[in-house]
């Protein structure tokens, strides 16, 4: 089946199967619809999209966010290994590197990683990979992707981060700033109207996958029953990683996203810088007003000056500083209640 990526929006193939002349020696150009769990053609047309925005390499696309992290995770270790996790991550990222992946064997080292040196002090010959998020949620701490990045390069591990909150690439690019891997829960800004659920994970083509090759065997190890092919890397070079994230992990796990949902997250995609601009604009109006307010105690936004964020946001954040705040009452739980009731 010939698709024409060149139409205005990609159409939705429903099919389980599509055909297609296929053999896994043709290499990454094959785009292998031969079944959808692995892939499909909307699914192509959405994650060739975020690639362009987070001037990445090569996409996949996953049923959340949430999937798309774990399963991440789940391909880059085996039991015994570690990996350095950001302490200030969202709450469901938290309980898969707190509860989910130690019970199936990776310890997780959970610390504040703009601490560098702390980092660098736990990175051992078992370390997988570094995880942050660009702005976590909710604290609106600002990872110092340079900083970060410049370790992992030299312990040739992948840097990866969550960076749903710069939505898309729009408000940050974390590969201009050394960052690997790259994954978002597209369910919100990229989709943008709390229709549809998905995630997209996004290499950078910066990681190094064959001269630390004795930390990441099974890119590297022949492959069939009876190791008659060739290793990944020696099929796809650099990408190796994505052929396996999408062929080992996608195909095992189901994790896949659905066609339907990702035609809608590409139709998403158009008005993406639009509905950012303004919820940007939205965000600064409506911060001043809390501030001034007499029953609001405290406003956080990175785009305060005294936010503690606020240096690291203006180094690394392009066109604002991102749409979401939090903020405080003044009084107890029960008069928080009684002004939530008022403007229900």
């Amino acid at each position: 089946m010939a698709m024409d990526f060149r139409v205005i929006t990609t159409t939705i193939a429903t099919s389980k199967s599509i055909e297609e002349a296929y053999s896994f020696e043709d290499g990454p150009k094959s785009q292998y619809y031969m079944y959808s769990r692995l892939s499909n053609p909307s699914n192509t047309g959405f994650e060739r999209r975020m690639v362009a925005l987070e001037l990445g390499k090569e996409g996949l696309s996953f049923a959340s966010g949430a999937a798309a992290i774990l399963t991440v995770a789940q391909s880059l270790s085996t039991v015994g290994d570690n990996a350095v996790v950001s302490c200030s991550v969202h709450g469901g990222t938290y309980h898969q590197f707190q509860v989910i992946l130690p019970a199936m064997g990776l310890e997780c080292r959970i610390i504040d990683t703009n601490d560098l040196e702390n980092v660098k002090s736990l990175i051992d010959d078992k370390t997988k990979f570094v995880f942050t998020e660009t702005i976590s949620n909710p604290r609106f701490a600002v990872a110092d992707l340079e900083g970060l990045s410049a370790i992992t390069r030299a312990a040739k591990i992948p840097l990866i981060v969550d960076a749903t909150f710069t939505a898309g690439g729009y408000f940050s690019q974390p590969a201009r700033f050394g960052v690997d891997i790259v994954i978002h829960s597209a369910t919100k800004w990229i989709g943008g109207h709390g229709t549809t659920l998905g995630g997209i994970v996004v290499e950078t083509g910066r990681s190094d996958w064959q001269s630390n090759a004795a930390r990441f065997p099974r890119l590297h190890t022949r492959r069939g029953r009876n190791g008659e092919n060739a290793g990944l890397y020696d099929q796809f070079g650099g990408g190796a990683y994505m052929s396996f994230l999408r062929w080992d992990f996608m195909r095992d796990t189901g994790a896949c996203l659905g066609a339907q949902a990702a035609q809608q997250l590409f139709i998403g995609v158009e008005t993406l810088s639009l509905r950012c601009e303004r919820q940007h604009q939205n965000a600064q109006v409506v911060g001043a007003w809390l501030r001034a307010h007499p029953r609001v105690a405290w406003v956080k936004y990175l785009g305060f000056a005294d936010h503690p964020y606020h240096k690291l946001a203006r180094k690394y954040l392009q066109n604002g500083f991102g749409t979401v705040m939090t903020f405080g009452l003044k009084g107890s739980i029960d008069k928080a209640w009684e002004t939530d009731s008022e403007h229900a």
